[in-house]
Order: structure tokens, then sequence, then C-alpha cells
């Protein structure tokens, strides 16, 4: 297993990734075309073997000192081997070195298996916005002090 900032040549296979686990809330490729620019190698992939597996998309603001952690997808097959903590852990560290006092996520109030991931990794419950994409759809936030 291996973790490294994600190239353009990953694209369409985070594309894959994420239209099988996210569908029809999935990212446009314009979209991930434009995170992989502007996310300063905070757009991660984990590779076992010669695929890619899984990926995890970062941003930080140095001014705020706050990193939100925006994305995260592992392939079903590859679940249970701590793909995701690692891929979430490696973004958590990155972005501490880079300043950061917080990280903040958004994740839906019934992927258990998600909460469950980022409250081993110290994130805790903010709050729940019932109408965070502006389509009625609940997130709750979460947040862990990097401190």
């Amino acid at each position: 297993m291996k973790i490294r900032a994600a190239d353009i040549d990953d694209l369409p296979q985070v594309r894959k990734i994420d239209q099988l686990l996210f569908q029809e809330e999935s990212y446009p490729v314009f979209a991930l075309r434009q995170l992989l620019d502007i996310t300063n190698g905070l757009m991660k992939v984990v590779e076992y073997g010669k695929e890619i597996v899984g990926y995890a998309i970062g941003h930080y603001n140095s001014e705020k000192q706050e990193a939100w952690f925006l994305s995260l997808g592992v392939l079903p097959g590859y679940r249970g081997r701590k793909f995701g903590e690692k891929l979430t852990a490696d973004l958590m560290e990155e972005v501490k070195a880079m300043g950061a006092m917080t990280i903040k996520l958004t994740v839906h109030p019934e992927n258990i298996p998600g909460i469950n991931i980022y409250q081993a990794l110290g994130f805790k419950a903010q709050e729940t916005a019932t109408n965070y994409y502006l389509d009625h759809s609940p997130r709750l936030i979460m947040v862990k002090d990097l401190r």
C-alpha cells in the first residue's frame, strides 16, 4: 500500500471511484481537475499493487489556519484494510505541517462507517446541518483540533 499525491493521470480512476460510491452526488470531472490544481498536493490516492483503490481530497486555508477534508473514497472490495483511515491520517499530518489548527469535514449522518473512521481519528460532531448542500440533504459537520 502506498499513499501519494494524485496527478492528472490518476483522475480517471479517482472519478470512477467517486461515481461508484457517490453516484449522483459525485464530483464532475471538471471539478476533480480543478481540485487537483488548487489543493496543492492535498488530493491523495492510495495504491494497492499497481491499482488505485482509494482517494482523498483536502484543502488548507492559511488565513484561517483551517483545513477541510472534502472527500474520501475507497473501493468496496478494499474496505476493512484501513485505507480510509490511513488516507485521512496522511492528510491530517500534511495540513498540520502546513500550519492548520483545525480540520473540518462533513459526512451524511447515516454514513456510520465514515463517522466511525472519523471518530477513531479524533473528530467530534460539531453540528448537524439539515440543508448543507441546498438540496435538503443533511450533513454532520465534524471537527478535530490539531494543536
